[in-house]
């Protein structure tokens, strides 16, 4: 009897040991090789195995891009939507009161799908690919440009558990060799989800909700130029706010930096 007894408690117990074991492999595998040894935009296996660098295929790199022709100068929108001489249509409504902004490509296709998974379909590792290529396109610039992500109101970081720009930014960082700068900026206002929103919901979403944290001031940033690094410039109210939110602190010039760009139809003006 006491055979009997023992058998069903043995065999629990092991189950117990497996499923340890099997979490702290996992754990230890993610460990020693961050990065997934395949394509991270077809699956396709990649050569040398496991890598050190999340990476894509050459044929996912190429669409990894923006299309041929010009762009706004200064959103980066397919120049369709930009006069020879000038800005875009939403940037002459808008009135940006950043420099410039530079994205990898449009929000659609390869691009839109890499996002969405590092946002909502927990691969936050999709950011170090982007942010190496968003890196790049900032390759130009002030090299003591200082890299400021735009900060997620704690509710919903507790929420999904990471703040995207956050882990682009400091992969920009990485990649770019300019200071970081965490924490200058906080989300005063949790505001609600900008992808359903239109025009004015999002300026109404985002009015008055970043501020400078206490004691920015002190941690020298005064006059120094900014590159805000986001996920995704839409109508552009995000950065505007954070713009304004940065002057507060005492920064100077403002860059935008982000993975896509949402692409406007021919003729719409948003205001």
């Amino acid at each position: 009897m006491g055979g009997g007894l023992w058998q069903p408690a043995a065999a629990a117990g092991w189950r117990g040991a497996h499923r340890l074991w099997a979490f702290l492999r996992e754990e230890l595998l993610t460990w020693l090789f961050p990065w997934p040894p395949y394509c991270l935009g077809c699956g396709v296996a990649l050569p040398h195995g496991l890598r050190d660098e999340p990476a894509l295929c050459d044929a996912c790199g190429v669409r990894l891009a923006h299309g041929p022709g010009g762009r706004c100068p200064t959103c980066d929108r397919p120049a369709w939507l930009a006069d020879a001489e000038g800005p875009c249509s939403q940037c002459r409504n808008l009135g940006p009161p950043w420099v410039a902004v530079r994205a990898v490509a449009t929000y659609e296709g390869l691009m839109r799908r890499l996002i969405l998974r590092m946002k909502y379909g927990d691969e936050p590792y999709v950011a170090e690919l982007l942010g190496r290529r968003m890196a790049a396109r900032a390759d130009d610039w002030p090299r003591d440009l200082v890299v400021v992500p735009v900060p997620m109101h704690p509710e919903r970081l507790r929420q999904r558990g990471y703040n995207q720009a956050a882990l682009l930014a400091r992969a920009v960082a990485r990649a770019s060799s300019r200071p970081l700068a965490e924490g200058l900026l906080v989300r005063a206002e949790a505001g609600g989800a900008q992808a359903a929103l239109g025009a004015a919901g999002r300026r109404a979403n985002v009015a008055g909700a970043f501020a400078p944290a206490r004691g920015a001031r002190r941690r020298g940033l005064a006059g120094r130029p900014v590159l805000v690094v986001d996920d995704v410039l839409t109508t552009g109210r995000t950065l505007a706010a954070v713009c304004a939110a940065l002057r507060a602190a005492g920064a100077g010039p403002v860059y935008g930096l982000t993975a896509a760009v949402t692409p406007l139809a021919p003729g719409r003006h948003h205001s």
